[in-house]
Parts: structure tokens; C-alpha cells; sequence
């Protein structure tokens, strides 16, 4: 009734009889391993998997980041939460209306260059306006609190897309894992604000979460769009196989 009711749903034709179909439980046998060990050949992938790592790690530092910043950026605490709830809201819908249109890859690059560019940008707020332009400094920060959310809902699709199924658990889960470490990291960043107690020391966190959203998203543009294209079901293990596979999944060629 389930297969039934999802062809109903999707204007499809199922008149296949489920008592006979017959699931074939023959299937080759690969160590997890040595799957692991065969990505690890492949200095491309490697290095794509690399920029993941640094592209996540960078990404959970800077959101926790600016959001237990909300607090020291001037102005009323409950306005800053409420405008930086709202940034997150409107990212989920870009995420869920504009990234299937215009690509993975330009929406995620041009999320961590503007976020970068607007944390940066917070340094000449705060040295030269000081109490007058903390409405243009929490602006900013917002901005980038804005793109660093869609950049976040982003990831998770990028690294499931460019992995193949049987490292797909892997790869998201070593990426998650640097980002768990920028989790961290940032409570120590965002403190350096209150440690420093300067004109300076107020920008000073969101200047080091530009820095970083910087390098990443530049790190990014090496990345392969994935929008449109087959998901591999396996990762390949001969030479020439390999690049043929590669090149059918339409993945720069190795």
C-alpha cells in the first residue's frame, strides 16, 4: 500500500504484483578499510575531502560563535537574539527555494566570501563610529550570521553529494567531527572580545571568523558542483574504472 500510495502521489503507474518481486542478497563484500584506504590513493579526493574538513570546522566556529556573541555587540540583547533568529529563518527558505536553482557550490562560495567579507568589514565600524554605529556593526554581523546558516544547511548536501554511498557515513562523519572542534574553539574566539576591552577587542572575534570564512570559501571554489548529478552507489577501485566512474559522475577527472 506504501509503494501504492507514493506512485499515486507522483502521477506513476504501479501494477506490479509485490509478492513477486525478489530481492537478489548476493552483493560483493568490501571491507570498510579498505573503501577507506582506496579514497586515501586518490590525491584529489583527499584533498576535496580536506577542504570539507576546513570548510566545516570553520563554519560551526563562526555560527556558534557570532550567536553566543549576540550579547556583546552593543545594543538591546533581546533585539540582537530576535534579528538573529529571524537571519536563521530566511536562511532555511534561500536554502530551500534558491539552492536547487542556482547550484550547491555558487550558493555555499559566495555564503562564505559575503559572511568573510562582512565580519571583516565590522573592524572599521567599531574603530571609527563606536557607540553610534553599533546598529551598523550588529547589521553586519547579522549579514553574516545569515550566510553562515546557509552555508551550514548547505554542507551536509555537498559532502553527501560528492561522497559515494559506501563512505557517505564517513565522510560526514569526519567532517562533523572538525566541526565539532570549531564548536569548541569558538567559545574562545568569541571570549577574546571581553579579554581585549578595546575599540579593537569588540570586532576582534568577528574579524577572526571573517579571516576563516575567507580562506574557506576561496578553498571551496575547488570543489565540484553536484547539482543535477548521479550519486555514486560505490566507490571504484580500479585505475581505469575509476575515471571513467569519476568522469560519469561528472567530478573533475583525477
Amino acid at each position: 500500500m506504501i509503494l501504492k500510495d507514493i506512485a499515486k502521489e507522483n502521477n506513476a503507474n504501479f501494477d506490479i504484483d509485490i509478492q513477486k518481486i525478489k530481492v537478489d542478497e548476493k552483493h560483493e563484500k568490501v571491507a570498510f578499510c579498505t573503501v577507506v584506504g582506496e579514497l586515501f590513493k586518490s590525491k584529489i579526493l583527499t584533498f576535496r575531502l580536506a577542504i570539507f574538513m576546513f570548510n566545516w570546522f570553520s563554519i560551526s566556529m563562526t555560527y556558534f560563535g557570532i550567536t553566543r556573541k549576540v550579547g556583546n555587540l552593543g545594543g538591546d540583547v533581546y533585539v540582537n537574539y530576535l534579528i538573529s533568529t529571524s537571519a536563521e529563518v530566511i536562511a532555511l527558505f534561500i536554502c530551500l527555494y534558491v539552492v536547487e536553482r542556482l547550484g550547491r557550490k555558487k550558493i555555499f562560495s559566495s555564503s562564505m566570501l559575503i559572511f568573510g567579507i562582512g565580519c571583516l568589514c565590522t573592524i572599521f565600524s567599531s574603530l571609527y563610529g563606536g557607540p553610534s554605529l553599533h546598529w551598523l556593526t550588529i547589521t553586519l554581523a547579522m549579514i553574516g550570521k545569515l550566510t553562515i546558516t546557509v552555508a551550514y544547511f548547505n554542507i551536509y548536501l555537498m559532502v553527501a553529494d560528492y561522497s559515494p554511498t559506501n563512505l557517505r557515513s564517513f565522510a560526514l562523519g569526519i567532517g562533523s567531527s572538525a566541526g565539532y572542534a570549531g564548536s569548541m574553539v569558538s567559545a574562545y574566539v568569541g571570549d577574546l572580545g571581553v579579554m581585549v576591552d578595546t575599540k579593537v577587542g569588540v570586532a576582534l572575534p568577528l574579524v577572526i571568523f571573517g579571516a576563516f570564512g575567507i580562506c574557506a570559501g576561496l578553498l571551496s571554489f575547488a570543489l565540484p558542483e553536484t547539482k543535477k548529478y548521479v550519486i555514486a552507489s560505490k566507490y571504484p577501485r580500479s585505475g581505469k574504472y575509476f575515471k571513467e566512474t569519476i568522469q560519469r559522475w561528472r567530478i573533475c577527472p583525477v
